[in-house]
């Protein structure tokens, strides 16, 4: 089985259904075992995503770009929930245990953590 989708970055749902991946500046998501395109795309960055990550759950995705921004985004409605702007290009990003703390890395080698409300 295979599907070109111009990947950056792939990331497995936490209960292994659903693969999210980075592709230009948006995230395409995929049924793990058909590769069917699952949901609408998240769309809201201005430049190539460089990481997506999933919660701990598996309901939300926080993406990096080199926009500057991560995004907090719902898994299903691929709605975007929280952005956070750095100085620099962001090159990863992840959920902190219990989902209430996004950890990014930027070009510029700092590591910020930023509080999520909500879940």
């Amino acid at each position: 089985m295979c599907r070109s989708a111009g990947g950056r970055s792939v990331e497995v749902s936490p209960d292994g259904a659903t693969l999210a991946v980075a592709t230009g500046s948006q995230v395409l998501q995929f049924d793990a075992g058909t590769l069917a395109s699952v949901g609408p795309a998240l769309r809201a960055h201005t430049a190539d995503v460089k990481d997506v990550s999933y919660d701990y759950a598996g309901r939300r995705l926080v993406t990096a770009s080199d926009d500057r921004s991560a995004i907090v985004w719902g898994a299903r409605s691929a709605v975007p929930l929280h952005r956070f702007v750095g100085r620099v290009g962001l090159r990863s990003a992840v959920f902190g245990a219990g989902g209430r703390t996004v950890y990014t890395a930027g070009e510029d080698g700092l590591v910020l953590a930023w509080g999520v409300r909500g879940n």
